[in-house]
């Protein structure tokens, strides 16, 4: 496809988008089973390589995330670097109501939802050790 035939494809999407997404709707939902059927297929055929690209997209997010709260991504209180062992701690000890009412979740949802609303305060990077400690601990007071 050449410069000048993407340009209209997508002028032409753009134009037209109401209309062709109201088709594929219709379309999806008179072959649902059909369109399941071949997303079952394509996965059982590329699964490793599927399950590759959401490993690598999540480490991206994680890697993104820490390095903004912590530079270079290390545990606040004891320095540990390893990013496999280190997690994001919600400073005010809110974590539980803030998946409760904001996310869907933790992990990834977490990463997300801190990368669109830009990174808000009252986060840090904190190994799973120290997690432990600082819930065991309840009257330890965090700063960032």
């Amino acid at each position: 496809m050449t410069f000048n035939q993407k340009q209209y494809s997508s002028k032409y999407y753009y134009e037209h988008r109401k209309k062709i997404l109201k088709y594929k709707k219709g379309y999806d939902y008179k072959n649902k089973k059909e369109k399941s059927e071949r997303m079952k297929a394509y996965y059982k055929i590329h699964k490793v390589k599927i399950k590759n690209r959401v490993a690598s997209y999540r480490k991206k997010l994680k890697y993104a995330v820490f390095s903004h709260y912590s530079q270079p991504p290390c545990c606040a209180k004891c320095g540990l670097t390893d990013i496999r062992a280190l997690s994001i701690d919600h400073i005010n000890n809110d974590g539980a109501h803030h998946r409760k009412t904001v996310l869907s979740g933790s992990g990834s949802g977490t990463y997300c939802w801190l990368i669109k609303n830009n990174f808000p305060p009252g986060f840090q990077v904190l190994c799973m050790s120290c997690q432990f400690i600082k819930r065991e601990t309840a009257g330890w007071k965090n700063e960032i």
